[in-house]
This record gives C-alpha cells, sequence and structure tokens, in this order.
C-alpha cells in the first residue's frame, strides 16, 4: 500500500512498526521544506496591517476579446489573475512552494505518483455557491482537452482522477510524470462547474464567469479598458498568502493603441 506523507500538518509523526518516520509541512514544496507554517499568520513581505483603498491604474497596448485567461482562443483582458483562484498558492520569497488556497490539505505519494486534496470547506465562488471537489475535477478535464497547450500536457499526464466526496479528490499518475507534476497540479485555477457547463470553453467570451478570487469585474469595454473592484466577501482574504495583499478598492487598466497614445495620457494626468 502506497504510504502518503500530509503537507499540511505541523508535526513530525512515527509510522508504523518498521520505524519509518513521516515529516509533515504546511505547504508543498519542489525541494526541501516549506519556510512558513500553519503559526504563520502572514508571509514576510506582507504588511499584514496595510491599509485598503484606493485606486490601481495601469496602462496597456491593445485591446482584448475575452474573460477567459485559459483558452487557446482570443485575447484575454489584463489583471484577471485577480479573479481566479487556485488549488494552492505560490509565494515569492520561495522558488517553488505551494501553500493552501482553495484545497486546505494535500497528501502527496512518497513517490510523488499521485496527490490527494482536501477542499476547505469554506471556499466560495462569487456568486456565494462553495468550491467543490466536482469543480475541480471539471476544471482538469476541461482544461486537459480545451485548456492551454501547457496545461494540456502536463494533465495528461494523470492517469486517473477520483472524487471522494464533495471535498476530497485525488489524482493518480501515468507514465512520464517527474517531481514537478504534483506542483503543476496544484497550481490548478479552479472553475465554476455550474457556470462553464453548456458553454463553449475553447473560444473567447465577454460575459463575466463565476469567479473566486479576490477582485469582481465591474465593467468591460474591450478596447477601453477593464475594472475590477475588491470583493470585501472573498473567503480566503485573511489567509497566509493573501492577508496584507490586495489593499485596492478598485483596479484599473487603461487600454491604448500604442505606447505614444498612453505616454499622452499619463502626461495629462
Amino acid at each position: 500500500m502506497t504510504i502518503f506523507r500530509s503537507i499540511l500538518c505541523a508535526a513530525v509523526i512515527a509510522a508504523g512498526m518498521s520505524g519509518a518516520v513521516k515529516a509533515d509541512t504546511y505547504g508543498l514544496a519542489m525541494h526541501g521544506a516549506p519556510k512558513y507554517t500553519s503559526d504563520d499568520t502572514h508571509l514576510d513581505y506582507a504588511n499584514p496591517h496595510a491599509p485598503k483603498g484606493g485606486t490601481y491604474k495601469s496602462a496597456y497596448i491593445g485591446t482584448y476579446d475575452s474573460l477567459n485567461p485559459y483558452a487557446i482562443k482570443g485575447t484575454a483582458a489584463a489583471g484577471l489573475n485577480l479573479f481566479y483562484d487556485r488549488l494552492m498558492a505560490r509565494v515569492w520569497d520561495e522558488p517553488f512552494t505551494m501553500y493552501p488556497l482553495i484545497a486546505k490539505r494535500a497528501e502527496v505519494a512518497d513517490d510523488r505518483s499521485g496527490i490527494s486534496f482536501e477542499i476547505d470547506e469554506n471556499a466560495r465562488f462569487h456568486d456565494g455557491s462553495p468550491v467543490t471537489a466536482h469543480d475541480v475535477q471539471f476544471s482538469f478535464e476541461t482544461l486537459k482537452e480545451s485548456g492551454r497547450p501547457n496545461m494540456r500536457r502536463v494533465y495528461k499526464l494523470v492517469d486517473t482522477v477520483t472524487v471522494h466526496d464533495d471535498h476530497n479528490i485525488h489524482f493518480q499518475l501515468g507514465e512520464g510524470f517527474d517531481e514537478e507534476t504534483i506542483m503543476i497540479l496544484a497550481m490548478m485555477p479552479v472553475l465554476s462547474k455550474s457556470w462553464w457547463e453548456g458553454r463553449t470553453f475553447d473560444s473567447s467570451t465577454l460575459d463575466v464567469p463565476n469567479g473566486n478570487g479576490p477582485y469582481t469585474v465591474k465593467t468591460v469595454e474591450p478596447g477601453r479598458r477593464i475594472v475590477y473592484t475588491r470583493n470585501d466577501d472573498y473567503w480566503a482574504k485573511d489567509h497566509l498568502t493573501n492577508k496584507g495583499h490586495f489593499n485596492f478598492d478598485t483596479v484599473i487598466f487603461d487600454y491604448y493603441r500604442d505606447d505614444t497614445a498612453a505616454f499622452e495620457a499619463f502626461k495629462s494626468r
């Protein structure tokens, strides 16, 4: 039977009569041990008391015709990383380490040939509906067939997907996987199954999906701008990787046809 090691507990425990030891840590690292533990409340480079408010505005050149950044067709609007959450979150003071977000717990096979995720029961989409393991399975299957090439290449290394219940899902890898495969699976964005079912995923859309990130889409004006507003009800605002982040009330990306027009707009403000 495959022995799994928990990656989200804080202790080191002995397992079995053979004296095997499981190293339990709060995070999933590519190499070595994660820096942060379950006792940490915020990242070292974040100010947990940062004031909220104000507007962030940035210029982009060109235009956009899609609010789906994971499909091949269309040009996605800037800033959609603020709109979608992933199973686990990266941090910027470690080379490649993931911490809990939609997945509050994960277990990895000793040979990294499989990974199980336990979905946080508090995880919510913007409409208030819960994020479930069925949404994760739908996201995986959709992105494997119709997502970006880098996603399809890695996701097709998965042999089987098993949904145990609303909050637990397991991915068993097949031939060709390496140590990084489970890390990429942990970075999977989670889509709303109920919103996307019946829609064409591999094409551009300007309909606002049911997201789950810290910001919602307020204004969509292709060729001119896209406006995001901070979601005060964001379910993960106090998580380790989010505390002290996402402080602007409004984020605006203004679009211009070229750099000259963007610079002239900047000078006029």
